[in-house]
């Protein structure tokens, strides 16, 4: 039996704490969608995937910043449309 996986998107620049390459996983609010990244490489959370993020330590856990509904530890891997909707172009993560 074949399973079908959705794909995990990373931004294509290293991650500004551990300046691993492609670590930098985009994650979303399964409640409203906010773009955000997680870092594979030593768990570092950053709420936006903007050049100037705003970390958040990955020993914690808080609401999503759009609609407190979820905390960051829930977020799932983020679709291309949801990348695409937060204003991500193409060029910017694989």
């Amino acid at each position: 039996m074949v399973q079908v996986q959705d794909p995990k998107w990373f931004l294509k620049r290293p991650c500004p704490i551990c300046e691993q390459g492609s670590s930098l996983l985009l994650v979303s609010c399964p409640n409203c969608s906010h773009l955000a990244v997680a870092c594979q490489e030593e768990g570092t959370f950053f709420l936006t995937p903007a050049k100037d993020t705003v970390v958040v330590s990955a020993r914690l856990s808080m609401a999503c910043p759009t609609c407190g509904k979820k905390e960051t530890s829930e977020f799932v891997p983020a679709t291309d449309d949801v990348i695409r909707a937060a204003g991500l172009s193409i060029e910017e993560y694989e």
